[in-house]
């Protein structure tokens, strides 16, 4: 997520938006399974649907819920997507765009 992007989404919503730099970050991030460690680039606390929804939204368009998806794999595979499908003519859920 780029550094001004969390600004856009916490202009729609009603809820919290914590971030790396917000000082409940390291509290909401606390997992209850040890054996996983993800380390989101922000925590939306939401207050209702619409929330929900903009978050959500907001993911989409900027390709979180992919890079999330394959994490570490994400840079190499957008490379391998770029060389064979450069039209995007492969694209389903968890699209990778080829940039």
């Amino acid at each position: 997520m780029q550094e001004e992007q969390p600004g856009k989404l916490s202009e729609t919503i009603r809820g919290r938006l914590l971030t790396p730099k917000s000082g409940e970050f390291e509290v909401a991030h606390k997992v209850y399974n040890e054996m996983v460690d993800r380390h989101p680039a922000a925590i939306v606390r939401c207050a209702d649907v619409a929330d929900v929804r903009a978050a959500v939204n907001f993911a989409r368009e900027d390709g979180l819920t992919v890079k999330a998806t394959y994490q570490e794999n994400y840079e190499r595979l957008t490379k391998i997507k770029r060389k064979y499908d450069p039209n995007n003519f492969f694209h389903i859920n968890q699209n990778i765009k080829p940039d």
